[in-house]
């Protein structure tokens, strides 16, 4: 069973309980419960259509550890598009290696984190991430992908090796699939 078929199950079953709980700044808790969860999944599904994402794309999540992250990375893989896990803090030799060998028709970042990147967006439709919203601020025509990255990459996940250069481990779908447990 696929890792997103298995999230989704166990939330179907959990409802109303809380399945994640953030702290705000003010560190104040900030619970989404599991219906919520899986409608935020959807609605954000929605949305990265209507912006031209579609199944095979790559596009690099330049986000905080957070709920909306989680939601951003569950629509993508639901979508059938490939999230490309980064770090906020590569360098910009780091960030160039990680745009020539992705090209990525679509990214998602933080909004404070844009101008950082900003010599790497030339052509991309870019989606801001700012106080929990997502927004379109820079729209390429068509955001699928034009590139080489076999369509059965399910995730691309980027580490520092030490030297300079990013190392990209390709993640195939069935590293993202589990064994049924035994009382299915």
């Amino acid at each position: 069973m696929a890792l997103l078929d298995n999230v989704k199950a166990s939330l179907g079953s959990w409802t109303r309980e809380p399945c994640f709980i953030e702290l705000t700044p003010r560190r104040t808790p900030k619970p989404l419960y599991a219906d919520q969860l899986l409608g935020n999944i959807e609605a954000m599904k929605r949305d990265l259509r209507t912006w031209g994402i579609v199944k095979g794309s790559p596009v690099p999540l330049f986000l905080h550890n957070s709920i909306d992250f989680v939601i951003a990375f569950l629509a993508l893989m639901d979508l059938g598009a490939i999230p490309v896990l980064a770090n906020m803090d590569f360098r910009r030799l780091e960030l160039a290696e990680i745009f020539a060998d992705v090209r990525p028709p679509a990214v998602l970042a933080e909004k404070n984190h844009l101008g950082y990147l900003q010599s790497h967006l030339g052509g991309c439709t870019v989606i801001s991430h700012d106080g929990g919203e997502f927004k379109v601020i820079g729209h390429r025509e068509n955001a699928g992908h034009d590139g080489e990255i076999d369509e059965e990459i399910a995730s691309i996940n980027y580490t520092y090796r030490g030297c300079g250069y990013p190392l990209g481990a390709l993640i195939p779908p069935c590293l993202l699939y589990t064994s049924p447990s035994p009382r299915d």
